[in-house]
């Protein structure tokens, strides 16, 4: 079963950062609305998925880094068994 747990979306960017679990795992995912790229990555640990999309939304939110850095960010992420 798979559903959304959280979502911060980022208005000047149209981007949307995701939080979702998926069967026993959970995945954070980048969508561009405008250009429907679509990012994620899946953790096996909830800690680092949560630390990860927590670093995502802190980005938005102040309003820092590009795109594709919040993108590279992503897919550089290392899962840690929790």
């Amino acid at each position: 079963m798979s559903y959304t747990i959280a979502i911060v979306e980022d208005v000047q960017g149209d981007i949307s950062v995701n939080f979702d679990h998926v069967g026993n795992k959970y995945s954070v995912g980048i969508y561009n609305k405008t250009t429907k790229v679509y990012t994620y990555k899946i953790f096996k640990s909830t800690q680092h998925a949560k630390k990860t999309f927590t670093s995502l939304s802190n980005m938005i939110l102040d309003q820092e880094y590009s795109e594709q850095y919040k993108r590279s960010f992503l897919e550089n992420s290392v899962d840690v068994e929790g």
